[in-house]
Protein backbone atom coordinates (compact mmCIF):
# COMPACT_ATOMS: atom_id res chain seq x y z
CA UNK A 1 0.00 0.00 0.00
CA UNK A 2 1.16 3.30 -1.16
CA UNK A 3 2.21 6.46 1.66
CA UNK A 4 -0.76 8.49 -0.06
CA UNK A 5 -2.99 5.57 0.28
CA UNK A 6 -2.65 4.96 3.94
CA UNK A 7 -2.36 8.93 4.77
CA UNK A 8 -5.65 8.96 2.90
CA UNK A 9 -7.43 6.06 4.76
CA UNK A 10 -5.71 7.38 8.23
CA UNK A 11 -7.64 11.03 8.14
CA UNK A 12 -10.94 9.08 6.77
CA UNK A 13 -10.96 6.80 9.93
CA UNK A 14 -10.40 10.11 11.48
CA UNK A 15 -13.15 11.59 10.22
CA UNK A 16 -15.26 9.21 10.72
CA UNK A 17 -14.73 9.20 14.58
CA UNK A 18 -15.19 12.48 15.00
CA UNK A 19 -19.21 12.69 12.72
CA UNK A 20 -19.79 9.47 15.14
CA UNK A 21 -18.70 11.53 18.66
CA UNK A 22 -20.17 15.03 17.53
CA UNK A 23 -23.41 13.70 16.58
CA UNK A 24 -23.94 12.08 20.22
CA UNK A 25 -22.12 15.13 22.08
CA UNK A 26 -24.74 17.51 20.48
CA UNK A 27 -27.59 15.59 20.81
CA UNK A 28 -26.65 15.30 24.76
CA UNK A 29 -25.72 18.82 24.85
CA UNK A 30 -29.40 19.37 23.19
CA UNK A 31 -31.18 17.14 24.97
CA UNK A 32 -29.69 18.48 28.40
CA UNK A 33 -30.20 22.60 27.48
CA UNK A 34 -34.11 21.58 25.80
CA UNK A 35 -36.73 24.32 27.35
CA UNK A 36 -40.31 23.48 25.90
CA UNK A 37 -43.13 25.10 25.91
CA UNK A 38 -42.62 28.42 24.28
CA UNK A 39 -43.92 26.96 20.54
CA UNK A 40 -45.68 24.12 19.33
CA UNK A 41 -43.50 24.10 16.44
CA UNK A 42 -40.24 24.92 17.96
CA UNK A 43 -41.13 21.78 20.55
CA UNK A 44 -41.46 20.09 17.40
CA UNK A 45 -38.35 21.02 15.53
CA UNK A 46 -36.67 19.97 19.19
CA UNK A 47 -38.08 16.37 19.02
CA UNK A 48 -37.22 15.68 15.37
CA UNK A 49 -33.32 17.21 16.00
CA UNK A 50 -32.92 14.18 18.21
CA UNK A 51 -35.08 11.28 16.49
CA UNK A 52 -32.09 12.47 13.75
CA UNK A 53 -29.46 12.90 15.82
CA UNK A 54 -30.05 9.56 17.65
CA UNK A 55 -30.91 7.27 14.02
CA UNK A 56 -27.58 9.40 12.65
CA UNK A 57 -25.58 7.76 15.64
CA UNK A 58 -26.72 4.99 15.88
CA UNK A 59 -26.30 3.90 11.98
CA UNK A 60 -22.43 5.59 12.53
CA UNK A 61 -21.92 3.16 15.66
CA UNK A 62 -23.49 0.24 13.26
CA UNK A 63 -21.14 1.47 10.43
CA UNK A 64 -18.09 1.57 12.62
CA UNK A 65 -18.73 -2.36 13.85
CA UNK A 66 -19.60 -3.69 10.20
CA UNK A 67 -16.36 -2.11 8.90
CA UNK A 68 -13.92 -4.35 10.62
CA UNK A 69 -15.99 -7.41 8.73
CA UNK A 70 -15.33 -5.98 5.72
CA UNK A 71 -11.58 -5.53 5.98
CA UNK A 72 -11.59 -9.36 7.24
CA UNK A 73 -13.24 -9.95 4.02
CA UNK A 74 -10.93 -8.05 2.11
CA UNK A 75 -8.05 -9.88 3.91
CA UNK A 76 -9.90 -13.45 3.10
CA UNK A 77 -10.05 -12.41 -0.19
CA UNK A 78 -6.41 -11.68 -0.78
CA UNK A 79 -5.46 -14.68 0.76
CA UNK A 80 -7.35 -16.98 -1.29
CA UNK A 81 -5.99 -15.25 -4.70
CA UNK A 82 -2.68 -15.80 -3.47
CA UNK A 83 -3.33 -19.01 -3.00
CA UNK A 84 -4.94 -19.40 -6.21
CA UNK A 85 -2.29 -17.76 -8.00
CA UNK A 86 0.20 -20.00 -6.45
CA UNK A 87 -2.00 -23.47 -7.55
CA UNK A 88 -1.76 -21.81 -11.21
CA UNK A 89 2.15 -21.38 -10.94
CA UNK A 90 2.35 -25.04 -9.79
CA UNK A 91 0.01 -26.09 -12.59
CA UNK A 92 2.24 -24.46 -15.52
CA UNK A 93 4.88 -26.51 -13.32
CA UNK A 94 3.57 -29.66 -14.35
CA UNK A 95 2.41 -30.15 -11.13
CA UNK A 96 -0.51 -32.71 -10.76
CA UNK A 97 -1.78 -32.55 -7.10
CA UNK A 98 -1.17 -30.03 -4.17
CA UNK A 99 -0.89 -30.80 -0.52
CA UNK A 100 -4.43 -30.19 1.45
CA UNK A 101 -4.31 -28.62 4.91
CA UNK A 102 -5.00 -32.16 6.44
CA UNK A 103 -2.03 -33.35 4.94
CA UNK A 104 -3.71 -35.60 1.92
CA UNK A 105 -3.37 -34.82 -1.84
CA UNK A 106 -5.86 -33.28 -3.81
CA UNK A 107 -6.25 -32.61 -8.02
CA UNK A 108 -4.44 -29.70 -8.46
CA UNK A 109 -7.51 -28.44 -10.81
CA UNK A 110 -10.39 -29.10 -8.27
CA UNK A 111 -8.47 -27.15 -5.69
CA UNK A 112 -7.97 -24.37 -8.65
CA UNK A 113 -12.15 -24.76 -8.90
CA UNK A 114 -12.24 -24.52 -5.53
CA UNK A 115 -10.12 -21.65 -4.68
CA UNK A 116 -11.54 -19.94 -7.78
CA UNK A 117 -15.18 -20.20 -6.32
CA UNK A 118 -14.51 -19.09 -2.90
CA UNK A 119 -12.61 -15.89 -4.47
CA UNK A 120 -16.11 -15.22 -6.06
CA UNK A 121 -18.16 -15.96 -3.29
CA UNK A 122 -16.01 -14.02 -1.45
CA UNK A 123 -16.08 -10.78 -3.53
CA UNK A 124 -20.06 -11.62 -3.75
CA UNK A 125 -19.78 -10.80 0.11
CA UNK A 126 -17.75 -7.68 0.43
CA UNK A 127 -19.64 -6.38 -2.49
CA UNK A 128 -22.81 -6.73 -0.26
CA UNK A 129 -20.80 -5.64 3.01
CA UNK A 130 -19.61 -2.21 1.13
CA UNK A 131 -23.41 -1.71 -0.37
CA UNK A 132 -24.90 -1.63 3.21
CA UNK A 133 -21.61 0.39 4.62
CA UNK A 134 -22.61 3.30 1.90
CA UNK A 135 -26.20 3.10 2.87
CA UNK A 136 -25.17 2.97 6.84
CA UNK A 137 -22.79 6.09 5.79
CA UNK A 138 -24.99 8.21 4.13
CA UNK A 139 -27.55 7.86 7.03
CA UNK A 140 -25.14 8.94 9.64
CA UNK A 141 -24.15 12.14 7.53
CA UNK A 142 -27.48 13.30 6.16
CA UNK A 143 -28.87 12.31 9.84
CA UNK A 144 -26.73 14.20 11.86
CA UNK A 145 -27.21 17.05 9.00
CA UNK A 146 -30.74 16.99 9.13
CA UNK A 147 -30.46 17.17 12.96
CA UNK A 148 -28.71 20.14 13.24
CA UNK A 149 -30.91 21.81 10.94
CA UNK A 150 -33.90 21.17 13.08
CA UNK A 151 -31.95 21.95 16.38
CA UNK A 152 -31.08 24.81 14.49
CA UNK A 153 -34.93 26.21 13.91
CA UNK A 154 -36.09 25.10 17.18
CA UNK A 155 -33.67 27.01 19.13
CA UNK A 156 -33.82 29.75 16.62
CA UNK A 157 -37.32 29.94 16.11
CA UNK A 158 -37.86 32.41 19.10
CA UNK A 159 -35.43 35.04 18.66
CA UNK A 160 -36.51 35.09 15.04
CA UNK A 161 -39.90 35.54 15.30
CA UNK A 162 -39.47 39.17 16.99
CA UNK A 163 -37.01 39.67 13.62
CA UNK A 164 -39.41 38.36 11.09
CA UNK A 165 -42.43 40.46 12.40
CA UNK A 166 -39.74 43.77 12.28
CA UNK A 167 -38.44 43.04 8.71
CA UNK A 168 -42.24 42.27 7.82
CA UNK A 169 -43.77 45.06 5.49
CA UNK A 170 -45.99 47.66 7.68
CA UNK A 171 -49.94 47.94 6.79
CA UNK A 172 -49.96 51.14 8.34
CA UNK A 173 -51.23 52.31 4.41
CA UNK A 174 -53.93 49.70 4.58
CA UNK A 175 -56.98 50.80 6.18
CA UNK A 176 -58.08 49.30 9.41
CA UNK A 177 -60.94 46.99 9.45
CA UNK A 178 -63.09 47.53 12.28
CA UNK A 179 -64.67 44.20 14.05
CA UNK A 180 -68.89 44.64 13.04
CA UNK A 181 -69.29 45.02 17.36
CA UNK A 182 -67.53 48.56 17.15
CA UNK A 183 -69.25 49.27 13.68
CA UNK A 184 -72.63 48.89 15.69
CA UNK A 185 -71.58 50.54 18.83
CA UNK A 186 -70.51 53.81 16.88
CA UNK A 187 -73.24 53.71 14.56
CA UNK A 188 -76.24 56.58 15.47
CA UNK A 189 -78.75 55.36 17.25
CA UNK A 190 -82.12 55.70 15.29
CA UNK A 191 -85.24 57.10 17.34
CA UNK A 192 -88.76 55.83 16.82
CA UNK A 193 -91.28 57.39 17.58
CA UNK A 194 -94.44 55.73 19.14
Amino acid sequence: MSKNQEMAIDIKTKVDFYLLSITFTVLGLSIQTAEFGGSHLADGFELIAWLCLFVSGVFGLSRMRWAASVFTVAHAIDERKQGLEGNKQAKAAGWKTVETPQGGQKPIDSDIKARETGVAVAENQLEGLQEKLIIKSKVHTWGFALGVAFLMCSRGLAPASPIAKWLAPSDANQPVEQPAEIEAASAPAIISGS
